[in-house]
């Protein structure tokens, strides 16, 4: 481990609009392996100024070369369900697109 950050916090924006939200009480951020290990993670996954879907768990792995994460322990999902199944089969090969 190289690093040590509390209250860990990373906002993804793209053309100033916020698109998730990652918060963590604990980050410890390993360069050599190019990962992050996070402790009572939280991400908000917004769709303009609407908070749309809140996930957290125990633990997470982010990868900080492609920004991939991986949730352990505990992990929840809340959102509205109809927008968490249209989120789900979005951009599926194959599918598709949810009704209106």
């Amino acid at each position: 481990m190289d690093v040590e950050i509390e209250n860990f916090k990373v906002v993804k924006e793209d053309e100033g609009e916020e698109k998730w939200t990652l918060t963590a009480e604990l980050a410890q951020v390993d360069k050599d392996q190019n990962r992050t290990r996070l402790k009572n993670v939280e991400l908000l996954l917004s769709r303009g100024e609407k908070r749309e879907f809140r996930i957290s768990a125990d633990s997470g792995l982010l990868q900080n070369d492609h920004q991939e994460i991986e949730l352990q322990g505990n992990v929840q999902l809340v959102g509205q369900s109809s927008l968490v199944k249209e989120r789900l089969t979005q951009n599926q090969p194959g599918d598709s697109p949810p009704p209106p």
